[in-house]
């Protein structure tokens, strides 16, 4: 089964920045001339997070989304200095180390599953122990999570027949209404997260992140959400994901400690093509309005590498307009166009 590996990394703990990411405190020390770094030693209350995911694809207008996977990861988030070498202890007694995805966030994935069944036997209920190293040393807290079944919400959100069909070829230039299936969450859940993030589309698996939608708390039961104008590109592929999840809080502990349990449902779409095409590109190619930029560089390159922005160039790669995309002739005449001449 081909894995598709999600931006939770991004959509996931954007929702708590407001107690997140605060720089490690320093002090400057002056010993015979020589000027030392060293760090202060705050108390430490890191965020420490369990998320179970089961992924749906909808593919038609009125059938109902079908699981596709099911994944378990752990998150650790510095939030009042730096830390590291996080581990996690599982309740089976074995450790797993962290990866950093920089700014003081961790992660690890625990285990991806073709049934939630799997999922849980992978990562079952019980005592999850974070270990991490900072100012003060050692430290460690435990997050007890005690749904043997997991906590899903018994509804699995599905795109109305009006926004399957509606978003296939919608014009990016034009507000689109987005409206799912009724959430209802379960009375043991302490918050709930509804809503939608989209991503760029790249052969199946998400790329980079063009908007996030989530909503945390009451308002996240909302079943119509809106999609602004020229929030999206002409001519490119996405998937949008909506999320009805049930966040189950651990009181009690410094920082955020707690378990969600989500359903996910993705929706693949094209938006309308506004490009004329075999036409020259310009110098402002990420379209922020300011031209022959490092920026507008990096942005053609990285589309040449096949993460092209949505505000980038329509024709994408295929800066000259010939028909054949990310070739030396485009490159040539990308740079031709920064000193000011035509293709």
């Amino acid at each position: 089964m081909n894995q598709v590996r999600t931006p939770l990394r991004v959509t996931q703990w954007s929702l708590n920045r407001a107690t997140e990411m605060s720089s490690s405190r320093c002090v400057f020390v002056s010993i015979a001339g020589s000027l030392l770094l060293t760090a202060a030693a705050p108390a430490q209350s890191p965020n420490c997070e369990l998320l179970y995911v089961s992924f749906h694809q909808q593919t038609s207008p009125t059938a109902a989304p079908t699981a596709t996977q099911h994944e378990g990861r752990a998150f650790i988030t510095a939030t009042d200095g730096a830390i590291f070498m996080p581990t996690l202890q599982l309740p089976s007694g074995q450790s797993r180390a962290f990866t950093s995805l920089g700014d003081g966030r961790y992660e690890n994935l625990v285990t991806v599953s073709s049934t939630r069944a799997s999922l849980m036997s992978s990562m079952p209920s019980g005592n999850y122990t974070f270990t991490w190293q900072g100012g003060s040393g050692t430290s460690s807290r435990v997050l007890t999570q005690p749904h043997a079944a997991g906590l899903w919400p018994a509804q699995v959100p599905t795109f109305t027949p009006a926004t399957y069909t509606g978003l296939q070829g919608m014009d990016p230039a034009e507000p689109f209404t987005l409206t799912v299936n009724q959430f209802t969450p379960d009375g043991q859940a302490n918050q709930r997260i509804g809503g939608y993030y989209i991503t760029e589309n790249n052969n199946g698996s998400e790329g980079t992140l063009v908007r996030n939608n989530l909503l945390l708390g009451p308002s996240s039961q909302v079943t119509t959400l809106e999609l602004p104008p020229n929030a999206l590109a002409p001519g490119r592929s996405y998937l949008i994901t909506w999320i009805f999840a049930h966040d189950v809080n651990s009181p009690g502990s410094p920082g955020v400690t707690r378990t969600q349990f989500r359903n996910a449902t993705r929706l693949a779409f094209t938006t309308a093509s506004n490009c004329p095409g075999n036409q020259c590109g310009t110098s402002d190619y990420n379209g922020d309005g300011d031209a022959g930029t490092d920026q507008d560089i990096e942005a053609f390159f990285a589309c040449i590498g096949g993460n092209c922005c949505a505000a980038c160039f329509c024709q994408g790669s295929d800066f000259n307009g010939d028909g054949d995309a990310g070739t030396d002739q485009d490159i040539e005449a990308f740079f031709r166009v920064l000193g000011g001449s035509g293709c």
